[in-house]
């Protein structure tokens, strides 16, 4: 029996926007079965995707290789035009006008390719996940409704237990909640200092081991300082891959951090999440999953525009949310149990 063609699946959003898009993706993957996937994108963001989704191989868009393919120039050269070639479908997640890229694809020497937007609509406030399910439903392609997408390997799990080793922690004798106090915007942050306050009483009342997450942003001393929150004795974690990161999150009673693909992240392995949510629309970028929640800042302007976010002269909406109300959401979450994870790809398709 001959092999199947592979599928050409194109990606080139951040974190956020390819775990917003994995609804659609499993719906895809359920579909065409046995196929072997080719994706192309950010290779950080999509090796989240390597492991139980069967891609075959991992390519970055962001080579000079693509450059006509993305603009329907000329048809690709070298061993990217060979890989394209061994493709005859694809899927292309756009939040622009396809048609140049299209024209570059076929060039490629692809017959068919479905186009998915990768943004929500926010003038029409219509998410993401509806606008992709109702694209695959009118091709026949049936949507599936899952607890969670993203499903650690055991070796991506055993370098996750290492990371926490190092810092003497072990989940199966210590409940293990992990902060995120950081985002890609200083606009979508709730203040530190009332992260590492909540971190205080979920140690002191909660019962619980906060682990506090840092990534680049965060990393070069932009938005969040990093030494206040080892100097009150947390374990902080620096920019771990993303694969290891996911499986690192399996380990965990739950999350708490802002509007962030770190954020989404959590939610996407089914752990109780709490998402803080000041200038961005929840109904749009909030995390998917029966264990996540959001709480939302009570604030007259909230939530705005991105036009409206830029000029905004007093950043006030996070700073309305109280650390009581933030401990008291947490307290709720914790209730909702950690069940449902899956650190099994076998369990996912």
């Amino acid at each position: 029996m001959d092999e199947p063609y592979p599928l050409l699946v194109v990606h080139q959003g951040a974190l956020g926007d390819v775990i917003l898009s994995l609804p659609a993706m499993y719906a895809l993957r359920m579909h065409y079965g046995e196929t072997p996937w080719i994706l192309a994108g950010r290779p950080q963001v999509l090796a989240l995707l390597q492991g139980g989704w069967k891609a075959l191989h991992l390519i970055s868009t962001e080579g000079r290789d693509w450059v006509p393919i993305f603009q329907g120039q000329r048809p690709p050269s070298g061993p990217l035009a060979d890989l394209l070639a061994s493709c005859r479908q694809g899927v292309l997640f756009t939040s622009h006008d396809p048609a140049p890229f299209l024209r570059g694809l076929a060039q490629a020497g692809l017959e068919e390719i479905l186009v998915l937007p990768s943004f929500p609509d926010e003038e029409r406030r219509v998410p993401l996940h509806l606008r992709q399910r109702r694209v695959l439903e009118s091709r026949g392609i049936r949507w599936w409704e899952r607890e969670c997408y993203l499903y650690p390997s055991l070796p991506e799990i055993l370098q996750a237990r290492q990371l926490l080793n190092e810092h003497h922690l072990n989940p199966d004798q210590q409940g293990l909640w992990a902060v995120h106090p950081g985002s890609g915007s200083l606009k979508k942050n709730w203040p530190w200092e009332r992260f590492l306050y909540t971190a205080q009483l979920i140690r002191e009342q909660g019962g619980l081991q906060p682990i506090i997450l840092f990534g680049p942003v965060e990393e070069e001393g932009v938005f969040v300082p990093i030494p206040p929150f080892q100097e009150a004795g947390f374990p902080t974690f620096k920019s771990p891959p993303l694969p290891v990161l996911a499986a690192l999150f399996t380990l965990c009673r739950g999350y708490l951090g802002n509007d962030s693909g770190i954020t989404h992240l959590a939610a996407a392995v089914g752990i109780p999440t709490l998402a803080l949510f000041g200038p961005t629309d929840p109904l749009l970028w909030g995390p998917q999953g029966p264990r996540a929640a959001i709480l939302s800042a009570p604030y007259p302007c909230a939530p705005c525009s991105r036009e409206e976010r830029w000029v905004c002269p007093h950043q006030n909406c996070l700073k309305v949310l109280s650390v009581s109300q933030v401990f008291k959401a947490l307290s709720a979450l914790k209730e909702k149990g950690h069940g449902g994870v899956a650190t099994n790809p076998s369990d996912a398709f």
